[in-house]
């Protein structure tokens, strides 16, 4: 292999590399969009507890209400503050997100080496190849438009549990 086929071929594997890039998921993942859904509907505030400053608002406002005579909207707020299954239904939201962020990544390069020594002669060589599939790139669209509406599915889906929780249905809660 020649000098110049070389440096070409690590110019290929490292402009792979650097398109493919790392991806990150927004950890409340169109969480918003819902809250915004449930309290245009409802009146009522949904909070995704853990690992959040906003949990402490929450457990104020939870306290807030409690130190007054509760009434039925008191109590339902309360009641979707604390939901357990609620809170665990919310993560569908990440998941459909993760699922959106994968659909547009690239997939990785395979990369081979391979090293021979010829017998008697004493010589070696070496040989690194990367593959990639590159007919993949065309289906990056159709996999993102069949994500984003599995995130689409997944608010409507979390908002209408949230709102039959609010509306005492708690055979679904």
């Amino acid at each position: 292999m020649t000098r110049i086929t070389r440096s070409l071929s690590g110019l290929g594997a490292g402009a792979v590399l650097l398109l493919n890039g790392c991806a990150t998921v927004p950890q409340r993942a169109g969480f918003d969009d819902v809250r915004r859904a449930v309290a245009d509907r409802s009146g009522v505030t949904v909070q995704w507890r853990g690992q959040s400053q906003a949990d402490a608002a929450a457990d104020a406002a939870v306290a807030s209400l409690l130190a007054r005579p509760l009434t039925a909207d008191d109590a339902v707020q309360i009641a979707l503050l604390n939901n357990l299954t609620l809170q665990a239904t919310y993560s569908d939201l990440g998941i459909a997100q993760a699922d959106l962020v994968q659909a547009g990544l690239l997939a990785n390069p395979v990369l081979s080496a391979e090293r021979r020594f010829t017998n008697g002669f004493g010589g070696q060589a070496a040989e690194v190849d990367v593959g990639y599939d590159f007919l993949q790139l065309f289906f990056i669209p159709l996999r993102r438009r069949v994500a984003a509406s599995a995130l689409e599915s997944a608010k409507r889906r979390v908002g209408q549990g949230v709102l039959r929780c609010s509306i005492g249905s708690t055979s679904t809660c």
